[in-house]
């Protein structure tokens, strides 16, 4: 008997052992239905499925308290960044929505944390070497100059936050999935905001642009471009995860997946306006009215 055919056989006997896959799920290289696949390869571009038949977590922050949070958060934050695949995967396993909500505000406070202090400090900056003259009259240098527009401006950030983490939830549970499927598809779209865990690098180049070039226009620009571009990068990332996740596991309605695609950037520019510049602006003109009627 040849040992390699009887190795192959061998092989053969174990992969029809294995049980069936019994919910719809797609490869997630060529997008065959696995369902009811008794091998651990999938028959038509011949991957490996091992992940799809695992039923314990794998996304590291469900296993924080072994890990410890640290650890946990950022090696999830690094699963999303660069192994995209595994994220999609865990549409198969059961995903707590609550720890996907607990992960969302870590990322969300972690974001926001920056974005106050970095606030905070050019605008001490920028009021120890401002003049009532740079705003036109008294009235509003004493606003501009107070820390009410600051507040407003730090709570805005932290709706914008809150909206545009949450908002993606909304696409990725639709009637045609399973309520089980639903449930983890919005739990996941959750984990998609952990690019934005990077954020902070920016904000630090703003923080020190304001320190070490107080009156430099053209380096405390550069620095601000380079944070800008940062960002923006972080950004599309968070895009990038969210449409890649919303193809593999809204496969069945893959005119979603384009909807999450479109729809998150539009619905991302208005929260933007709404909060970072509508918002602001409606409470400086409140408070330039209350200023010069007082």
């Amino acid at each position: 008997m040849d040992p390699i055919s009887s190795t192959a056989d061998f092989q053969d006997d174990l992969a029809e052992a294995l049980p069936p896959i019994e919910i719809d799920i797609p490869c997630l290289d060529c997008g065959y239905n696995l369902r009811g696949l008794t091998s651990n390869r999938c028959p038509e571009c011949g991957e490996g499925v091992e992940h799809a038949r695992s039923i314990d977590p794998q996304i590291p922050w469900a296993h924080r308290e072994r890990l410890g949070a640290f650890r946990a958060y950022w090696q999830t934050v690094f699963l999303v960044l660069r192994r995209r695949k595994r994220l999609c995967w865990e549409t198969v396993r059961p995903v707590s929505f609550a720890d996907s909500q607990a992960f969302r505000w870590v990322t969300v406070l972690h974001v926001w944390v920056p974005i106050v202090l970095a606030s905070m400090l050019v605008y001490h900056v920028e009021a120890s070497l401002a003049s009532p003259g740079a705003f036109g009259n008294d009235i509003t240098h004493e606003v501009v100059m107070a820390v009410w527009p600051l507040a407003i401006l730090n709570i805005a950030a932290l709706l914008m936050l809150a909206a545009v983490t949450g908002m993606p939830s909304y696409f990725f549970h639709p009637r045609a999935l399973p309520l089980e499927q639903q449930n983890r598809a919005v739990a996941l779209s959750y984990y998609a905001c952990a690019p934005l865990a990077l954020a902070p690098i920016p904000m630090a180049m703003v923080m020190r642009a304001s320190v070490v070039y107080p009156e430099s226009t053209e380096a405390a620009a550069f620095l601000g471009g380079v944070a800008l571009i940062l960002l923006g990068f972080f950004v599309e990332r968070w895009w990038h995860t969210l449409t890649s996740l919303a193809w593999h596991v809204l496969w069945q309605r893959r005119g979603r997946a384009v909807l999450v695609a479109v729809m998150f950037s539009v619905l991302f520019f208005l929260l933007w306006m709404v909060f970072i510049v509508g918002l602001p602006l409606v409470v400086l003109y409140v408070l330039l009215i209350r200023a010069s009627l007082s």
